[in-house]
């Protein structure tokens, strides 16, 4: 048990215990503990990042293997994210804290890793209702065994009666049937805690080892996330300059990808296209659509997808025959509209994540048919499906009609499991049997998911199958030992064959017997341990 737990001290033990606090330009080391919110702390070369927080100065890069698995460090900078507990390279880093105590990552995952170790996958319930009744059936037993050989074990009846009752008490073994799912889930949870996979239950474990269908998001998913600008398309109204510089204004308010892409662009080179004059006095995120934002000038911005555009009304048939002319054909197009007419629309790439071929490939061996579902225009979904190996897609998908389809795959007898990392994404991750998060996504997304890979590395999806799958059959192995060892040697313990050919168990090789069932059923599951991605 004890080893079993490794995984989850290994991951307390990242934090350090002082903290470098910067107060008054003044450097002082004080307890982790006594840190609080919005303190600025220094973290020197080599040393661990003590809490999660936003680097306010200085670059680095940081080693995150032991949160994600990947044994490469990040180059990190001002206005990045860092996680306590990873540790700093070469360089030395103010950090604003944003999270100390229970709310800091590595204090969730150690929580999460524990509740799951601790939790019951479905097949245990039938374990549990099987082991309720078994100690009074070998009570049962163990009576009529004395009854028996009383009755008919002639002139030694008494010496029969009590050596094989009481070795039928002895050789049944309960520990080995209560320990065969527990064991393996400490094992199994603490090994994918090393591997950057994190399991919310039992159930979701099993589950995902059960799924047959799997469906992914594209942005952020699939792809880097990351999507730059390609091209700006400006109607006759507006230049393009004056056109980024409104799309600025309303991607400011919003933290999708494709805003982040525009904002970049804007802000990018020696003479950036601001939105300062441009002020936002009311703002809201439509997910898997777009945005709107109202200026104080009163003018009403939105940038969104064409479909969007459709459905408010902005865009008349014969106007969108001529985007479809015009439009980027690969990219992501998003449209944006000044009080009601669109002016424009600018067309963002985001490359496809360099594992994905590998990821989607294991799965098809594992027997896992692939989708994508995305709220992206059909052309650039069906583009990165075919690049990455994907059989299905579907783009033009609103978040409540990723859920419906799932929903119906599920009642047509699908086991189904979605991969997405937005909060567009959360009603798909809801609905799915199991929902898989990425962890480099939104909170939301994480929040909603059974299943979370703690890295934003694809190839977690398939490790994630398969350490499901090794996890319920190192489980069934178990349990198939632990019933067919008390369904052979209860009735040998009896005596059931001593009339045929005497064999016969004594106490003595009872109890050798029943505690090499329980030692089988620990050491079986601490094969686990040695699980490989």
């Amino acid at each position: 048990k004890q080893r079993s737990r490794d995984a989850i001290s290994a991951l307390s033990n990242l934090q350090p215990g002082i903290a470098h606090r910067v107060r008054d330009n003044i450097v002082e080391d004080i307890d982790i503990r006594n840190v609080e919110l919005e303190d600025v702390v220094e973290v020197y070369a080599g040393e661990s990042i003590p809490l999660d927080g936003t680097i306010l100065d200085g670059s680095s890069y940081v080693d995150e293997s032991m949160m994600t698995g990947e044994p490469i460090p990040v180059a990190r900078s001002i206005g990045d994210t860092v996680i306590g507990g990873t540790v700093n390279g070469n360089g030395r880093l103010r950090v604003q804290v944003k999270a100390v105590g229970e709310a800091t990552l590595l204090s969730r995952i150690t929580a999460m890793v524990a509740d799951a170790q601790a939790s019951k996958p479905p097949i245990q319930n039938a374990v549990d209702q099987v082991v309720a009744w078994f100690v009074p059936v070998v009570l049962g037993i163990a009576v009529l065994t004395a009854i028996g050989w009383l009755i008919f074990g002639g002139e030694d009846r008494l010496t029969y009666a009590l050596v094989h009752s009481v070795s039928v008490l002895i050789v049944a073994c309960p520990c080995a049937m209560g320990l065969a799912t527990p064991i393996s889930m400490m094992v199994g949870m603490g090994r994918a805690a090393e591997l950057g996979l994190l399991f919310r239950s039992g159930e979701a474990l099993q589950s995902l080892a059960e799924i047959d269908r799997m469906a992914f998001d594209k942005t952020g998913t699939l792809t880097m996330g990351a999507p730059t600008v390609e091209g700006i398309v400006s109607l006759e109204t507006l230049t393009e300059t004056e056109l980024l510089q409104l799309a600025h204004a309303v991607a400011s308010t919003s933290q999708h990808p494709v805003s982040k892409a525009v904002i970049a662009k804007a802000t990018e080179g020696a003479n950036p296209v601001t939105s300062s004059l441009l002020e936002t006095v009311r703002s809201e995120h439509q997910p898997g659509s777009g945005v709107f934002a109202q200026l104080a000038d009163g003018r009403t911005l939105h940038l969104g997808s064409l479909g969007w555009m459709k459905r408010l009304g902005y865009i008349t048939a014969d106007q969108e025959a001529i985007f479809d002319a015009k439009q980027h054909v690969t990219g992501t197009d998003v449209f944006l509209a000044v009080d009601g007419n669109v002016q424009g629309w600018i067309s963002v790439s985001d490359p496809c994540k360099p594992e994905g071929n590998a990821s989607i490939s294991q799965l098809s061996r594992l027997g896992i048919d692939t989708w994508i579902l995305s709220g992206d225009r059909d052309l650039p979904v069906q583009r990165v499906a075919a690049s990455l190996g994907v059989l299905h897609a579907k783009g033009n998908l609103m978040p409540e009609q990723k859920a419906e389809r799932i929903q119906r795959w599920e009642q047509e007898g699908h086991r189904t499991a979605f991969v997405g990392d937005g909060i567009n994404d959360a009603p798909a991750l809801a609905a799915a049997r199991v929902g898989v998060a990425i962890g480099t996504g939104t909170e939301v997304a994480i929040s909603a998911a059974d299943v979370i890979l703690i890295s934003g590395n694809l190839l977690g999806v398939p490790t994630a199958v398969r350490l499901s799958r090794s996890l319920l059959s190192n489980i069934k192995m178990n349990l198939i030992w632990a019933f067919g060892y008390n369904v052979v040697l209860i009735p040998i313990a009896a005596g059931l064959l001593v009339p045929w050919n005497g064999w016969s168990l004594t106490p003595m090789f009872a109890a050798l017997a029943m505690s090499f069932s329980s030692v089988f059923v620990v050491l079986n599951a601490l094969r686990l341990r040695h699980f490989r991605p």
